[in-house]
């Protein structure tokens, strides 16, 4: 309208920041992992906060604080955390941690964000075993076929998936007789075991974790073959023999046999005893723990010439026991205990002669024939024949000699 005037002019206006803004974490929350080998000093996160008041007045001035642990630390400006103590996850697998960023305003202002930190495994324990101090088991010998259960061994490794993973094997399966399950740690037979063979196993049992580096422990089982009664009784002589002669006295020493039982020392299978059988075993006796044979009634050579006898070895097995038999030849020797004896059943002989003989060729009388029982074209019984003077009864020639004379070997007198 008429009248008026008018004029501008610019006008600056300035406004004055107030500590209205609070400070923003970014990304929050947060994560790290490290592995439980890092060393002091390993950087976890970098935590990053934004404050919208004035850049460069203190209400945006920010300054970090860390709560929950003091294996961590936070660097107060750059918001940098750091490991400041060794980890082991086997103890504590993981940490909560709490971030706040505070500006410097007036009142100050903040905001909290967590902090979460898994700790990675490494390999660094061994598998221990759980029952290592009761690893024992008793296998019966040829009854316990392959398959049968020996023992279970267990083990545990605390470190983490692979590296946790337990597997088991025998450093020795002692020529195939073993086996062990992998997974399950339960040793097996594969055959049937022989006590006399071996007595006992030591088996060397490894477990081994999972990792590409892995670690491993051993442990001893210890298997005993429990024996049974399958071994015979071995003489150590296919047969044996003895000669004695016929006058021995009782008591007088034939032979000694002996046996032995592969089946365990100091038990009833391999306890061995013996004993005499057959025809004329009457006459000799056997110590029943030594295997002594001697002479138990008198021996005669124009009885019995040779004695064949069974000598038996026998264990104390129980239930059943095992037997073997030798054969035991006595040859009985002779001596002179016979007198020769003429065939005729008289006691005296009459032989007639001519008086004066047209000739004077000799005459014959006999032949007296005598037999010895003693052995054959032996001295013992080989005969010789002899003229002995009847006193009173006998006609000497002059010279003092019989008028007869007989032949030494044919009796012809």
């Amino acid at each position: 309208p008429d009248g008026l005037q008018e004029s501008m002019a610019q006008v600056r206006v300035r406004v004055d920041d107030i500590n209205d803004n609070t400070p923003q974490l970014q990304n929050a929350p947060y994560s790290c992992e490290l592995s439980e080998a890092a060393s002091v000093g390993t950087e976890c996160v970098t935590v990053v906060a934004t404050d919208a008041d004035e850049p460069g007045t203190l209400n945006s001035e920010l300054r970090f604080a860390l709560t929950g642990s003091a294996v961590f630390a936070i660097d107060e400006a750059t918001g940098a955390v750091t490991l400041q103590q060794p980890l082991d996850r086997e103890t504590v697998p993981g940490y909560r941690l709490t971030v706040t960023a505070t500006d410097a305003g007036m009142p100050a202002r903040q905001s909290v964000a967590s902090i979460n930190v898994t700790v990675l495994d490494e390999n660094d324990n061994f598998p221990e075993f759980t029952n290592s101090h009761a690893l024992n088991c008793s296998l019966v010998e040829n009854s316990d076929a392959a398959g049968t259960p020996c023992t279970r061994v267990d083990a545990v490794d605390i470190d983490e998936g692979p590296n946790g993973a337990v597997t088991f094997a025998l450093e020795d399966d002692m020529g195939g007789a073993f086996s062990i399950g992998a997974g399950t740690g339960l040793i097996t037979t594969t055959r049937a075991l022989d006590r006399e063979e071996a007595g006992h196993y030591t088996l060397r049992v490894v477990a081994s974790d999972g990792a590409v580096v892995s670690k491993s422990r051993v442990t001893e089982v210890l298997v005993l073959v429990v024996d049974e009664n399958d071994e015979v009784p071995t003489f150590t002589s296919a047969s044996y023999a003895c000669s004695l002669a016929e006058d021995v006295s009782i008591g007088t020493g034939c032979v000694h046999v002996e046996a032995l039982d592969a089946d365990e020392p100091g038990t009833p299978q391999s306890s061995v005893s013996y004993s005499l059988s057959g025809p004329g075993s009457s006459l000799f006796q056997i110590d029943s723990a030594t295997g002594a044979i001697t002479t138990a009634g008198g021996l005669d050579f124009e009885s019995n010439r040779t004695h064949v006898l069974t000598v038996t070895a026998q264990d104390a097995g129980v239930p059943t026991v095992q037997s073997s038999s030798v054969t035991l030849t006595v040859t009985v020797l002779d001596v002179n205990d016979n007198a020769p004896v003429f065939d005729s059943s008289s006691s005296s002989y009459t032989c007639a002669y001519t008086e004066h003989p047209a000739t004077e060729t000799a005459q014959d009388c006999g032949p007296f024939e005598a037999t010895d029982a003693d052995e054959p074209d032996t001295p013992a019984s080989t005969v010789t024949y002899a003229l002995e003077l009847i006193p009173d009864h006998s006609v000497l020639l002059n010279g003092g000699e019989l008028p007869f004379e007989v032949d030494a070997s044919t009796g012809v007198i």
